[in-house]
């Protein structure tokens, strides 16, 4: 048995499972470091430590990919500079391995998801923020701190993003960046100006993914991808009118409910695909 830990911005989640099925599942608030750690060490003895053999931990990041650290997270207090592995294998006294939520959402896309297989996989998800996650070659893309590519710089009319950057594709058009200018839930706006507005310039942001990582295939994710006409349509009309250099690969929905979870799972399972 292994055990799964998704750590988001409000909530985190527990789970254990194997073999792309999750099965036992804890869901608490995130709040600061230590309280989380006893939260996730408590759920963890609930649903059941004896028999794990490993854990794997999804993180938003970004994460420095050797020390195992997370830095300057966003709507984390007093997670900086926290060495994850470290902390929760002398706790645990169990293998722990971490990883950023995206690019875990990408393995398990990658590996039970319904276009498994597919290499290069890229992974989008299309949330409050926006994330960027890619499996080739059968392992994680990683580099230093793993692609944070959803802060890739658009132009002078977005908003500051919570890094300090201005006017990056997260903070034009992510659901936080939706709902400030709008005053609205993003789903709340589909079919308005701002939402087709706001699709065009993504799907300009996913050509460059696809110039920058030339996958086989993409899957989007996330909130904001619920209504398919109303998401990936003007996504894919973008993504074909924008990309010129080469053929336009294969765009699909995420087939998998909770990837980073499953993937965080699928991570502990099979630590050697995290080259």
């Amino acid at each position: 048995m292994y055990i799964g830990v998704d750590i988001g911005g409000t909530h985190i989640r527990v789970a254990t499972g194997k073999s792309g099925e999750l099965e036992k599942k804890e869901d608490f608030p995130t709040k600061t470091f230590v309280e989380s750690k006893q939260d996730i060490a408590n759920a963890i003895e609930k649903i059941g430590k004896t028999t794990v053999q490993a854990i794997g931990i999804s993180v938003p990041g970004p994460i420095k990919f050797k020390e195992n650290k997370i830095i300057k997270p966003n709507k984390f207090n007093a997670w900086d500079d926290v060495n994850l592995a470290k902390e929760f294998k002398e706790d645990l006294n169990l293998p722990v391995f971490v990883c950023h939520d995206a690019s875990l959402a990408a393995l398990a896309e990658y590996t039970y998801g319904k276009y498994r297989g597919s290499d290069p996989l890229l992974y989008i998800t299309v949330s409050t923020g926006i994330g960027v996650g890619l499996i080739t070659n059968g392992s994680i893309l990683h580099g230093l701190y793993y692609p944070h590519a959803g802060h890739m710089y658009v132009g002078d009319s977005g908003l500051k993003d919570w890094c300090g950057q201005e006017s990056d594709l997260e903070s034009t058009v992510g659901g936080w960046a939706l709902q400030e200018i709008s005053g609205k839930k993003p789903l709340e706006i589909e079919g308005a100006d701002l939402w087709f507005r706001s699709m065009n310039i993504l799907s300009k942001g996913i050509c460059n993914f696809i110039l920058s990582y030339s996958p086989e295939i993409v899957v989007i994710g996330g909130g904001m991808t619920k209504h398919y006409n109303m998401f990936f349509e003007p996504i894919l009309s973008g993504v074909n009118k924008y990309l010129k250099i080469f053929p336009v690969p294969a765009i699909y929905p995420a087939s998998i409910e909770e990837p980073s979870l499953l993937g965080a799972i699928t991570l502990a399972e099979n630590p050697s695909i995290l080259k």
